[in-house]
């Protein structure tokens, strides 16, 4: 196994498949949902690693303040190909916000491509890579991939998750190389 700095864990050597590697992602710090009975992951996000990077890289450059933005990837399938950047109107530390407008300007922007949102990502530059309260209750796409990633440890702790009636399921990140 070769050490990566991109994911905080370890790429086996051994593609899944052609060109999918999975990405093991170790945390320092755990949340107290990490503990016996808490969050579980069982499924996986597959996402594209020059996506994953350059969604890192956005993130980092948006420091102090949160950023944020949309993933997209073919209709009919459930993973990362295309980052979507966009700007935090909240321009704060501890919080994002994304107006409708420009939400909706970016979706129709996919929709033309033929892709379909399958993730939003955000960064907590000051917090543990865990949806705080308000990401759970305003989070307005249930079933997609919810990446965040923490600057709190170099390098970056990131974790997936999906929302969906008030409940998290984390997700596994597989990196891919091929299109």
């Amino acid at each position: 196994m070769k050490q990566s700095t991109r994911c905080r864990g370890q790429y086996t050597d051994e593609p899944i498949a052609f060109g999918i590697y999975r990405c093991r992602t170790r945390y320092k710090k755990k949340h107290e949902s990490d503990k016996e009975g808490g969050v579980k992951s069982s499924a996986f996000f597959y996402i594209h690693e020059v996506v994953y990077e350059e969604m890192i890289a956005y993130c980092r450059q948006g420091l102090p303040n949160e950023a944020c933005g949309l993933i997209s990837g073919p209709a009919g399938t459930d993973t990362g190909h295309t980052l979507w950047k966009l700007p935090n109107e909240a321009k704060q530390k501890n919080r994002f916000l994304l107006s409708e407008d420009t939400v909706a300007e970016a979706l129709e922007e996919i929709r033309r491509k033929g892709d379909q949102l399958t993730g939003i990502f955000h960064s907590h530059p000051t917090k543990v890579a865990y949806p705080s309260a308000m990401d759970i209750a305003c989070n307005p796409y249930p079933g997609v991939a919810y990446i965040i990633i923490s600057f709190t440890d170099s390098p970056p702790d990131v974790r997936c998750f999906t929302m969906k009636d008030n409940k998290l399921q984390q997700l596994d990140i597989v990196l891919f190389r091929n299109k």
